[in-house]
């Protein structure tokens, strides 16, 4: 069986089957959640009925605000590829060096698309480590072994976010760059097994090639405290609304606090939403 792979990150986007190229939403999960979800236009896929597909459309509309909500925490390090396999994320751990349809997007999201035709169950290795589901920003169990989620409908994609990591997510999509730029933030926080997590935001004008200000922000978690410090050289209007707390009982708190210098906050001030 052949596979079709993303050219700009070699993973399978399509599988050949005896009936041909597949026209399902599961064969193509992996394109609109990864980075040739965006080169669409440039590499199309076999088949042009593909994006007519009510699930595929579905698909796209879901994970395209899942991608571009995140999209500012790791853009910066462009000299990095922000699509990789979970091997160059686990080198010593062996369990990962076949694995060809899971990847991580940034340096926190474990994806995990299903990809069987028809199926609504995926299994997939967890490595070691303390993880988080993204929908249920609860915590999942089973490090260090392969886990199996069941009943995923067809717009829907298990991801998981690794412990120690703070997601500055926008709180809303858009359907441009631009209209994205002006939406606010949500952090995100997964806390390690002993409590703490950061996470980093990069800011520009998203325009221009040569930037008068850039803002290089570092978010950080001990436990109790919530902090902003870095570099501030690009102003923004927007800022970051809320703050999640994933656990066992995910807590989101009011922050409502600017991006254009260091602060920080005692959750147990915050008001509770």
């Amino acid at each position: 069986m052949r596979s079709l792979d993303c050219p700009w990150c070699f993973l399978p986007i399509l599988q050949e089957s005896q009936r041909g190229w597949r026209d399902s939403a599961r064969s193509v999960q992996m394109g609109v959640s990864g980075c040739c979800g965006a080169q669409s236009h440039r590499y199309p896929l076999p088949s042009s009925r593909l994006h007519l597909h009510r699930n595929v459309q579905a698909d796209r509309r879901r994970h395209t605000h899942a991608r571009t909500s995140v999209v500012s925490t790791f853009f910066p390090k462009a000299v990095s590829p922000y699509l990789t396999l979970s091997r160059m994320h686990y080198p010593s751990d062996r369990n990962t060096y076949a694995i060809q349809t899971q990847f991580f997007y940034g340096p926190a999201l474990l994806i995990n698309p299903v990809t069987q035709e028809s199926s609504t169950s995926v299994s997939f290795y967890v490595p070691q480590g303390t993880w988080y589901d993204f929908a249920t920003q609860k915590p999942v169990s089973g490090a260090g072994s392969t886990i199996t989620y069941s009943d995923i409908d067809t717009s829907s994609i298990p991801i998981l976010v690794s412990g120690g990591s703070i997601i500055p997510a926008r709180v809303k999509s858009a359907m441009t760059t631009k209209e994205l730029r002006d939406n606010d933030f949500e952090l995100l926080v997964a806390p390690d097994a002993q409590g703490n997590a950061s996470g980093t935001l990069y800011l520009d004008d998203g325009e221009s090639l040569t930037q008068k200000g850039t803002s290089e922000i570092v978010f950080s978690w001990d436990g109790k405290k919530i902090k902003m410090a870095g570099t501030f050289g690009f102003s923004t209007n927007v800022g970051v609304k809320t703050i999640t707390i994933m656990g066992d009982a995910p807590q989101k708190y009011e922050l409502n606090e600017g991006l254009g210098d260091a602060w920080e906050h005692d959750v147990g001030d915050l008001k509770k939403l």
